[in-house]
């Protein structure tokens, strides 16, 4: 269906007003790779190429949307959510190709953040940055289309948006898990500190055992707590922080969360996740919870995830029982965030296993070779030998002295890696076994 609705003039996958859809790019580069599908992945990457005409050339940071079929005619307004998500997109077409223009985009995302959307005291981030020039006393009005069409000192002189410092629970999460996604991959460091920053600080101000995550503080207070939308990206970026760190806090972190949202929001005796809690002082729509299908969906991906990192079987239980909630459910499906879901729960993630001592220089290039390539859904994990027999599930490594990898699945591995060159090559073969395991 992603191939029946893509633009082939004009990249995306609708026509006019064009919008960012980062699933969709997120599913057909997941597709393309592991169905070994070089047009899946060509209408990912056309996409963020003809895309691009969104990007500010002079301060970077895209645009919100396009009137035009051919992402002309933009709303200027830059909204922080859009910069995490094209981020994401972005730096996988990097992974994906190794081509240097989507690595120069990603980076003016990121430059983009860090000048306007930061807040420099706590490194927390703004919501969004306005389209126009609101006339003050004494200064005219000026529009989008008029501003964002001068040079950066001609911009400086007439003034600067008005940026939305208010610093939501969701985005700031959808960044920080953008931030250290690329923190490996661009090989910039103080953007994954960044990031973890973002969730330390978070972490500490906003959530509470009993009531969950604030989506937002008034005057220094937290306020609003228990959204489902806040938890299961806050929680998705706890893991990535997992993942890329190796820090087990980070894990439990995200293990008290998944406990506070079963409590608060599951449906025990129906099913699925609410949106919120029940709030029995406010009046009305918010004193009805609803099962929001996005929001359901994003759950199932996370706790899916919790499952392959920890393997405990109630995680499973709880994402199967949120995707059961969707396909139920009478709401219209998002395709692209419903196939990646589904396939999630189909796929059995690649694991890689680097076993050697982790003072060693060789190990700690080939853990960070298995982080950095492409490969949705990996699960990367060290192993060293002075910590005892090298093991992950039933299988037994061996070490001969020499930092090695191994690609496994559920149910075979690899031959070993002693050089990162040949990871990918070794995860390509493994790739073509699950494709066509007879023929291998």
């Amino acid at each position: 269906m992603m191939r029946a609705q893509f633009d082939a003039v004009n990249g995306g996958f609708r026509d006019a007003p064009k919008f960012f859809e980062p699933e969709a790019i997120q599913m057909v580069f997941a597709y393309g790779f592991f169905e070994d599908d070089s047009e899946l992945l060509k209408i990912g990457l056309d996409t963020l190429k003809k895309q691009v005409r969104l990007l500010d050339p002079v301060w970077g940071g895209f645009y919100r949307y396009a009137e035009q079929a051919d992402w002309t005619q933009p709303h200027f307004e830059k909204m922080l959510s859009i910069q995490a998500l094209n981020l994401r997109n972005y730096v996988e077409a990097f992974q994906l190709t190794g081509d240097p223009q989507f690595k120069r985009i990603a980076l003016a995302l990121i430059e983009y953040v860090s000048r306007f959307l930061t807040d420099p005291q706590t490194g927390l981030l703004y919501e969004s940055h306005d389209a126009d020039v609101r006339g003050t006393e004494g200064q005219a009005f000026v529009s989008g289309a008029e501003y964002y069409s001068l040079n950066e000192s001609k911009r400086l002189a007439t003034g600067i948006p008005y940026v939305d410092q208010r610093i939501f629970t969701g985005s700031n999460s959808l960044m920080a898990w953008a931030y250290l996604h690329a923190s490996l991959v661009l090989e910039k460091v103080e953007i994954g500190n960044m990031a973890l920053q973002i969730l330390s600080r978070l972490f500490e101000k906003r959530f509470d055992l009993e009531k969950g995550l604030a989506h937002v503080e008034t005057r220094g207070v937290p306020s609003l707590y228990g959204l489902l939308s806040d938890h299961v990206l806050f929680g998705q970026a706890l893991l990535e922080a997992f993942r890329v760190t190796g820090r087990s806090q980070f894990l439990q972190n995200a293990e008290a969360l998944a406990e506070v949202s079963r409590r608060l929001l599951h449906d025990s005796v129906n099913g699925g996740f609410f949106d919120h809690p029940q709030m029995s002082g406010k009046l009305g729509l918010l004193k009805f919870p609803t099962k929001p299908v996005k929001e359901n969906l994003q759950a199932a991906l996370w706790y899916l995830d919790l499952f392959h990192l920890t393997g405990k079987q109630p995680y499973r239980f709880l994402a199967e029982n949120a995707l059961q909630t969707v396909v139920m459910s009478r709401q219209p499906l998002p395709l692209a965030l419903s196939g990646l879901a589904i396939d999630q729960w189909f796929r059995i993630p690649i694991h890689i296993a680097v076993v050697g001592d982790f003072d060693d220089a060789m190990t700690k290039i080939l853990l960070l070779e298995g982080q950095r390539m492409f490969c949705p859904g990996k699960i990367v994990k060290g192993f060293d030998p002075k910590e005892g027999q090298p093991k992950w599930g039933g299988i037994n490594f061996p070490y001969d002295e020499r930092p090695v990898a191994f690609v496994c699945t559920d149910r075979m591995c690899s031959a070993p890696v002693f050089h990162a060159e040949a990871m990918k090559k070794s995860v390509a073969d493994m790739m073509a076994v699950i494709r066509d395991p007879v023929q291998k």
